[in-house]
């Protein structure tokens, strides 16, 4: 499979009164063309900064501290602000967990299709990018794109303001879509149909995705692969049916023990990722795992991969078949 996107010891730090927040650490993962890859792991692991640095879309006070990040062959963090846009929504298309923070809420909705196409395919005229919105639209499953076209954000449900977003994402056939938590703010029916279609529409234009989520049956259904994060690293990452059905770091078990029907005897204690002001020391996940020694607390834990590198996990004491032990990742 020909890799796409190859981000590369990513770290991000965030300004805040109290100092420096160190949110991503060092992380590492590839995406192949065509391939949808899961991100995983409970609130505050620092998941959505990690695929929000990519495209420039930190919070304020956010910047990337290190690493690459590498867009068929183009270093996406040494891009100006400018080449970065221009990457951003023809390239690479973002959906939100709020598709009414990416609606202006005073434009018609055809008004901001065309503003869109536009910035990134010069001097269409008005019937053309009337055109191009309405049969994106349609293809979102929207039976009745000139209504929606001639009306407003305020008007839209949010599983209809979901799919104008994905419409407006995939209009100018990206060839990533990266997707944080989208389906959050919907309710349960109208979730399944959002991450059909996103799923549809990235196997039907042979692109790639990112998918940002907090649900495991979510990436066990609609994705490929998967990292799972905690406290701001990846600490293991594969093939979704080899790391669901074997999973090999305490957090990955305790996450998939968590899920009804687990059937896991490992649970996952009380707590979440920590707040961190300093760079990592040791293993982050040590005071909530109950296999921690002396040393997790420590020493960083080296990243232990599968000969054919498909399969990783970070953690002192995991043994994959056939594996190796590349240095400590933190």
């Amino acid at each position: 499979m020909t890799v796409l996107l190859e981000a590369s010891n990513l770290s991000v730090n965030i300004d805040t009164p109290r100092g420096d927040l160190h949110v991503v650490e060092d992380v590492s993962f590839s995406l192949g063309e065509g391939e949808i890859l899961g991100v995983v792991g409970e609130s505050g692991c620092g998941k959505s900064t990690t695929v929000r640095s990519l495209i420039g879309l930190l919070p304020r006070g956010g910047r990337v501290t290190g690493g690459s990040a590498l867009f068929d062959g183009v270093d996406l963090f040494a891009q100006r602000p400018a080449s970065l846009r221009a990457i951003r929504g023809d390239q690479i298309g973002f959906v939100a967990q709020n598709p009414f923070g990416l609606l202006n809420p005073v434009l018609p909705i055809a008004k901001q299709f065309r503003t869109l196409i536009r910035a990134h395919r010069g001097g269409l005229g008005k019937a053309e990018c009337a055109s191009m919105a309405r049969e994106a639209l349609l293809r979102t499953g929207i039976h009745e794109p000139d209504r929606v076209l001639h009306g407003y954000a305020h008007q839209l449900s949010g599983g209809m303001a979901q799919r104008v977003v994905i419409a407006m994402a995939t209009i100018l056939d990206p060839r990533l879509l990266i997707s944080d938590e989208p389906t959050t703010a919907l309710d349960v029916t109208i979730q399944r149909q959002v991450l059909e279609l996103m799923r549809d529409v990235v196997r039907l234009g042979n692109r790639s995705m990112i998918l940002v989520t907090h649900d495991l049956g979510v990436v066990a259904q609609f994705c490929d692969s998967v990292i799972v994060m905690y406290s701001g690293s990846v600490v293991e990452s594969g093939k979704v049916a080899e790391v669901f059905t074997h999973p090999e770091h305490p957090y990955t078990r305790g996450l998939l023990a968590s899920v009804p029907g687990g059937g896991r005897g490992e649970t996952l204690p009380p707590g979440g990722p920590p707040a961190r002001f300093e760079p990592a020391r040791g293993c982050q996940f040590a005071p909530r795992c109950s296999r921690a020694e002396t040393l997790c607390s420590v020493e960083p834990p080296p990243t232990v991969s599968s000969l054919g590198g498909d399969r990783r996990v970070r953690c002192h004491f995991v043994e994959i078949e056939e594996a190796t032990h590349g240095a400590p990742a933190g």
